[in-house]
């Protein structure tokens, strides 16, 4: 019997997507630049998890957050 509900098939349904679409290549979810004009300052400033503020966008303080 196949209790497959809304998020099981909807996760089925991502897998192709997750994994390049059937390339047989992964797709890389990270995100991480240094475009934020805190970065390097010795402060997480991309809003995310353990960040020290808010002040820019979220993955763009990689080199003080690391990537997300």
């Amino acid at each position: 019997m196949n209790t497959c509900k809304f998020p099981c098939w909807f996760a089925l349904a991502l897998i192709p997507l997750v994994t390049g679409c059937g390339t047989g290549e992964s797709v890389d979810w990270t995100l991480c630049s240094d475009t934020c004009d805190w970065a390097w300052d010795g402060e997480c400033d991309d809003g995310g998890y353990g960040a020290d503020t808010e002040a820019c966008e979220y993955g763009t303080d990689c080199g003080d957050c690391g990537e997300r």
